[in-house]
């Protein structure tokens, strides 16, 4: 089995962290309701109400994909990360 994503919940926040493969139907339906999102390079095509912040650990497939632009208009914080960084989210 490979892991495609995970779901990181506090009281606060729930983090969708996106690991491998697409955002597939299955995987879109686990974002809804969670506040942040965090891609492999996948860029979400839908943004669920309620998500506030988007980071996509980036490459040059995902700065070209035309989604980004609609990413970055959906959601109130827009982060783009080089692929090996680390990313810190307080929960």
């Amino acid at each position: 089995y490979s892991i495609k994503y995970v779901i990181i919940k506090s009281n606060e926040k729930s983090v969708f962290v996106h690991l491998s493969g697409k955002l597939d139907t299955k995987s879109l339906q686990y974002i809804k309701g969670c506040d942040t999102i965090v891609t492999n390079s996948a860029v979400p095509s839908v943004i669920p109400n309620g998500v506030d912040t988007v980071i996509i650990s980036a490459d040059a497939t995902a700065l070209s994909n035309p989604d980004i632009k609609y990413v970055q208009n959906n959601c109130n914080e827009f982060y783009v990360t080089a692929r090996s960084v680390t990313v810190q989210i307080p929960l």
